[in-house]
């Protein structure tokens, strides 16, 4: 088994901590992100771990530590840190930056968020025939509620797509992730419209709209 201890900040209390990484399992690997499962000594508590790897060619991760307190911003971070806790909206428990073990001049940003069994990529693929009704009804409320709670903090999420939208099927819970692409936007400044997977954008952004609001999701 791989463990693993390391200096992480609590994102709830913004103090400095120690844990232990422990069963780490590899998810998703896309592009500079790599998706893991693991578990947390002492606390026993399965997350999942996000890794975002900042090099010299590709400045993603902008967050350092310096005596645990964060002094640069890396913007899915601060998004995650800025948004009020909601049932639906993947819970960020806390962060860290490691060296990157496979290359010198690298950096590793870790997100250690909540961990739920599957996605609704998944879920799609295993009712193939088509969902309950009931079922459809359950997690498009959810998904809705947690939009209206970006839409009240003026943040846009630009990269909606079913494997970014986590369900626990046990529990019937979902839970809206990812918020690389995510942004707070005023009418006043300009947006980048190719943004998010360009087949679930929304109208005005395949259109090339600069100036959008959360309602273009």
């Amino acid at each position: 088994m791989t463990v693993a201890t390391i200096n992480a900040i609590d994102t709830a209390s913004n103090e400095e901590i120690e844990i232990t990484i422990e069963g780490k399992a590899l998810i998703a690997e896309e592009g500079w992100a790599t998706v893991y499962r693991a578990t947390l000594s002492p606390s026993g508590e399965t997350v999942a771990i996000k890794q975002v790897i900042e090099t010299t060619r590709y400045k993603v991760c902008l967050a350092v530590f310096e005596m645990g307190r964060l002094i640069e911003k890396h913007r899915e971070l601060e998004l995650m840190r800025l948004i009020p806790p909601h049932e639906n909206i993947i819970r960020l428990r806390y962060c860290a930056i490691e060296p990157d073990p496979t290359e010198e001049t690298a950096r590793l940003l870790m997100l250690f968020i909540e961990y739920l069994p599957t996605t609704l990529n998944h879920l799609i693929q295993d009712h193939a025939s088509g969902m309950e009704m009931s079922l459809v009804q359950v997690y498009s409320k959810q998904l809705l509620s947690a939009l209206a709670h970006l839409a009240c903090l003026n943040i846009v999420h630009r990269d909606i797509l079913p494997r970014n939208i986590l369900i626990d099927p046990v529990q019937q819970k979902l839970k809206l992730a990812d918020f690389g692409c995510a942004k707070v936007v005023t009418p006043e400044v300009p947006n980048h419209p190719t943004v998010g997977t360009w087949q679930y954008r929304a109208l005005e952004l395949l259109f090339g709209a600069t100036h959008y609001g959360p309602e273009a999701g």
